[in-house]
């Protein structure tokens, strides 16, 4: 939402356009700071009760976001937001990777995409940006009623003690640059999922010269995309075209379709910026239930917190870099920065990955 009704807190609050980087800035630093609470959670509380304690503290930094009356506030606000975010990011990172189901992982993520999709909409048709925010905490309100009606249906995915399964069984040997490309990959990844979600409304309009309701429909298509490319991943069919596409592939068809956002007429640009979450989907989800592929069943929890991380690297440097050179370029170094992401770090770095040898059967779930 935030991306889209930046234009109504500028003018709230007396902000420049670059300022949006600061908003990305303090909302991934608070993001990344809970990034690795989930597996305590889950040891503390159980999945149970953990998702609603986070929702009902996701609700409350909502509506202080909608109730902010000047620029620290909105920032704290927005800081309170990041850090609840990533508790909840961290539980469900922690879910995915204890059951390594990719079909699972594409609902979950796919769903994240679901939120992202209707929250430009929403933007839209509220009457101002709070009423944008307090819309967001009722949508939160609705999760957390259906969490606790839930609450006892969860599995038991409290994580083992990581000396005694050591001590078991000895982790393999994984090379560095195993480690290295999967941690690179992800930051890259989300860096350009994050720059695109916040960025592109501003792209759009201040140097494609879009309309304000053309450009958010291009916002709502951006997230709808990557909502539909991780969620075909529930049905078999299309997980193994995916596996067969590769996310090389993948990512050289996102490549094109966002190259070609520069030269295409307005409708035509929307499209294409659909058809970029739709290659762009399936990425994130693959990537993390394949995690025991290739570093093996007893780092794989570790890893999974580590690559947790990355993602709020990738999803704080990058957007805030971007407000930087927006205030020094111009929007127009907006799309600069997205084709850099992708092609010069997400593509040379998943080509490694696919070069990689799954780690021996004896360190994959049973």
């Amino acid at each position: 939402m935030v991306g889209v009704y930046w234009p109504g807190v500028r003018a709230d609050l007396g902000r420049s356009l670059g300022d949006l980087g600061l908003v990305s800035l303090a909302y991934g630093l608070s993001r990344m700071s809970t990034a690795l609470t989930g597996r305590r959670m889950v040891a503390s509380f159980g999945l149970g009760h953990a998702f609603p304690i986070a929702l009902t503290a996701l609700m409350c930094a909502s509506l202080a976001t909608a109730a902010a009356p000047d620029w620290p506030l909105f920032l704290v606000a927005i800081a309170a937001v990041g850090a609840v975010s990533g508790m909840l990011d961290s539980l469900g990172a922690a879910f995915i990777t204890a059951i390594g189901d990719i079909s699972s992982a594409g609902l979950i993520h796919g769903m994240y995409g679901f939120g992202a999709t209707v929250g430009p909409v929403i933007v839209v048709v509220a009457p101002g940006w709070r009423w944008s925010a307090v819309a967001a905490a009722a949508a939160v309100l609705a999760a957390l009623c259906f969490a606790v009606s839930v609450r006892d249906a969860w599995p038991d995915i409290t994580p083992p003690d990581p000396v005694a399964v050591e001590a078991a069984l000895p982790p393999p040997a994984v090379p560095r640059f195993t480690i290295a490309g999967s941690l690179g990959a992800f930051a890259a990844l989300v860096a350009l999922e994050v720059t695109t979600g916040t960025w592109i409304f501003a792209y759009l309009t201040g140097h494609r010269a879009i309309g304000d309701e053309t450009a958010a429909i291009g916002v709502s298509g951006f997230w709808a995309g990557l909502m539909v490319g991780r969620l075909v991943l529930a049905r078999p069919v299309a997980a193994a075209l995916v596996e067969r596409l590769g996310t090389v592939v993948l990512v050289v068809i996102s490549l094109a379709t966002l190259g070609s956002t520069t030269v295409l007429p307005p409708a035509a640009t929307v499209a294409a910026v659909g058809l970029t979450g739709v290659a762009l989907g399936p990425l994130i989800p693959t990537l993390f239930a394949r995690t025991a592929q290739r570093v093996g069943n007893v780092m794989a929890a570790r890893m999974a917190g580590r690559q947790l991380l990355a993602t709020n690297v990738g999803a704080i440097g990058v957007p805030t870099l971007t407000g930087f050179l927006v205030d020094q370029f111009g929007p127009g170094a907006i799309m600069i920065v997205m084709l850099t992401t992708i092609g010069v770090f997400a593509l040379p770095l998943l080509a490694i990955l696919r070069r990689i040898a799954p780690i021996g059967p004896e360190h994959q779930p049973a």
